[in-house]
């Protein structure tokens, strides 16, 4: 799992949500911080991990910070010589905001 998000970026939770009402947390960084880019990998035999199925849903969180409480924020401000954040859009500079869990199996 590649949980992608910038510098606004909080909080990522990546939950499957099963046909039959129930669901399994597949990612909560908690903390979200910019600088722990990296790929996570499940400690476990692929054929023990949660499994979609017909009618699965997989639903993605984001939480933002856009506040001068925001280290971050604050970081990327005075790296541009900003005094208050700015507006966020959709965008690939470190203060737009991405919204972005990649997914791969590993092969055996």
């Amino acid at each position: 799992m590649f949980p992608h998000m910038h510098y606004v970026g909080t909080r990522m939770q990546v939950e499957l949500e099963h046909a039959d009402g129930t669901s399994e947390c597949l990612v909560d960084a908690g903390r979200y911080d910019f600088q722990w880019q990296r790929m996570y990998s499940y400690d476990g035999a692929i054929a023990d991990m949660p499994q979609p199925h017909k009618g699965d849903t997989l639903v993605l969180t984001c939480h933002y910070d856009n506040t001068m409480n925001n280290p971050n924020v604050v970081r990327a401000l005075e790296e541009r010589g900003l005094a208050a954040p700015v507006d966020v859009f959709s965008g690939e500079e470190t203060l737009d905001e991405m919204c972005i869990v990649l997914a791969g199996a590993a092969s055996l």
